[in-house]
């Protein structure tokens, strides 16, 4: 491994495709590189959070900000006072919770 210039280097085992793998550039596997590794739950090597996999290596799952199939809303936060719930649906009257603004009647 050449300081400064390397990251890592396997020599015959750097990998591209291979998880926890030094890569072929001498650079360490990390979350974006397209390949899943340890503490990921996925990696499309894209940055396109509307996809099957975050930016971030997660799974797109209610709570994390993206509106996604499924899902009326996502404001990624757990308060249920606001016009969208944390089932990621959008709050309405008769929903049990107290209503977010005057344009829903109080429940």
């Amino acid at each position: 491994m050449q300081a400064g210039v390397e990251q890592c280097d396997n020599d015959g085992l750097n990998s591209d495709g291979q998880a926890d793998a030094c890569r072929t550039d001498c650079s360490l596997p990390s979350c974006g590189d397209g390949v899943t590794d340890s503490g990921e739950a996925c990696d499309d090597g894209n940055l396109d959070n509307s996809d099957a996999c975050r930016t971030d290596c997660s799974l797109p799952s209610c709570g994390d900000g993206v509106t996604d199939s499924g899902e009326a809303c996502d404001d990624g936060n757990a308060d249920d006072s606001d016009a969208c719930l944390s089932t990621c649906v959008l709050a309405s009257c008769g929903d049990g919770r107290p209503a977010w603004s005057s344009a829903i009647a109080m429940d």
